[in-house]
């Protein structure tokens, strides 16, 4: 299963892990450090664990964009007509 960013994963009664969308949410509010994250992937609630291996996902997707950004700028593709 691939997951998305500013998407919440929620674990049904019939067992299968949903997204749905995260837009109703204060972002400030939803901070959570990630050693409690990785504390809850191993949780022995399927709910808890499908959010916190989707959180863990996403923020490590976002990491890698963010690090490669920055080692490599030149690679980064720039709308037509920019100008520095």
């Amino acid at each position: 299963m691939g997951f998305s960013v500013g998407v919440a994963y929620t674990f049904t009664i019939s067992g299968h892990c949903e997204a749905r969308s995260m837009c109703s949410r204060n972002p400030l509010h939803c901070i959570v450090p990630p050693y409690i994250i990785e504390h809850l992937a191993q949780s022995a609630d399927p709910a808890v664990r499908c959010w916190a291996v989707a959180n863990l996902a996403a923020s490590q997707a976002l990491r890698a964009v963010r690090s490669t950004t920055q080692a490599m700028p030149g690679l980064m593709v720039r709308p037509q007509g920019f100008d520095d």
